[in-house]
């Protein structure tokens, strides 16, 4: 039986499998998020490669991890640079 978590954890670490990992890639790779200056381009690099930060402890969480950083460069941009989302 699959619980509420695991299906969560499992759809995160799904689009690291599809077109939006490409996706992430431009997004969190872009100029505009690499001078922004929150994560760093090493971290965001390694998440895309379904790895965890070196010092991580536990279940391998890289894609909820990119999950979370997509929806804060995204509400950047939306909210600080006044860009729509598409």
């Amino acid at each position: 039986m699959i619980t509420p978590d695991q299906l969560s954890l499992r759809a995160h670490d799904w689009f690291l499998r599809t077109e939006l990992r490409g996706y992430a890639h431009d997004l969190l790779l872009s100029k505009r998020a690499r001078e922004r200056g929150i994560f760093s381009p090493k971290l965001i690099r390694r998440l895309l490669k379904g790895q965890m930060p070196k010092n991580a402890i536990g279940q391998n969480r890289s894609g909820e991890m990119l999950w979370m950083i997509m929806a804060v460069e995204l509400w950047h941009q939306v909210f600080i640079d006044q860009r729509g989302l598409l």
